[in-house]
């Protein structure tokens, strides 16, 4: 029975956590293209973590993500969690983006700029997660496949690249 109750509790911790407010939920309602987003960020380097709530490997990627919230931090870099869910989904990717703590910039797409998300981070349609990539201080695309946070010491060279 204590294996049960110890379940109920941790659904119910989920369910009712609030978002802190070191994360940032971005209304892409009248967004038309990716540009737009990244395009509210200028003369920083951004990180781009594409993600889903259905993901395994994403949450799994999770648990690496601290040493990069740290140096992002101090580096001033934003980081930008753009998830591929439905909108039908966007409730439980609130929820996650609090449970996983993932400081930062948070959009889920939609319709009008999900083909530019594939085609930019895809190949032949097909976009593979997590994905990560990373935008210079130009607002252009340096790394559209970047190092994981799991390989901490390549993704740094790749963001103090993008930096100068």
């Amino acid at each position: 029975m204590s294996k049960l109750e110890t379940a109920i509790q941790k659904n119910k911790a989920f369910n009712e956590a609030e978002l802190p407010k070191d994360i940032h939920i971005l209304n892409t309602d009248s967004v038309r293209t990716f540009k737009e987003i990244t395009d509210l960020y200028p003369g920083k380097v951004i990180f781009i973590d594409v993600w889903a709530t259905w993901c395994g490997p994403c949450r799994a990627s999770f648990a690496h993500i601290k040493p990069l919230q740290k140096y992002v931090a101090e580096n001033d870099i934003v980081l930008l969690y753009v998830s591929i869910d439905t909108p039908q989904k966007a409730e439980l990717w609130k929820k996650m983006t609090g449970h996983y703590n993932l400081k930062g910039e948070h959009v889920i797409i939609n319709e009008a700029f999900k083909m530019e998300i594939y085609e930019k981070f895809g190949r032949n349609g097909i976009l593979s997660i997590p994905h990560y990539a990373i935008v210079n201080k130009e607002g252009e695309l340096q790394f559209p496949s970047a190092a994981s946070p799991e390989n901490m010491d390549k993704l740094t060279e790749q963001l103090k690249e993008a930096s100068k």
